[in-house]
């Protein structure tokens, strides 16, 4: 019995998953490039630029820039951030003149080393507020 439900869930939920994946937000590929510089030996600014690239009816900037954020340097494996940034937002399914304010706060953490090589990780928490007035939410990125 037991096997059976487990069998019947996880063949709901493969047959939901395609589903959900649709959104209207459109496929976009984001990267990032980011600059450091060190202010002591555990505090540092990061400055990073992302390119985005976008079907026609993405709701995204092609290109967002992300200002300085403030770094510590907790641990070796571990570092918290916060920042701030303004965005204008374009897409055709959006309001004209769209910009947000934008406040974040991120933990980067390792979770692998191969050799000299790290993998890190990281959870960004931001609190967004929209030109429009009709919108303050949070988001959270992993």
């Amino acid at each position: 019995m037991k096997r059976t439900l487990a069998t019947g869930v996880m063949a709901a939920l493969c047959i939901a998953v395609p589903a959900t994946a649709d959104t209207n937000h459109g496929g976009q590929i984001w990267g990032s490039i980011q600059v450091t510089a060190p202010i002591t030996d555990d505090i540092f600014l990061t400055g990073e630029i992302q390119p985005r690239f976008s079907t026609p009816n993405a709701a995204t900037a092609p290109i967002t820039f992300i200002p300085p954020i403030v770094s510590w340097r907790k641990s070796e494996t571990m570092i918290l951030s916060a920042g701030y940034l303004y965005a204008f937002i374009d897409g055709a399914r959006l309001p004209n003149d769209l910009h947000e304010n934008r406040f974040l706060q991120q933990a980067s953490y390792r979770i692998a080393a191969i050799g000299r090589v790290g993998v890190r990780a990281q959870t960004r928490f931001e609190q967004r507020q929209r030109s429009t007035g009709k919108d303050w939410n949070l988001r959270v990125a992993q």
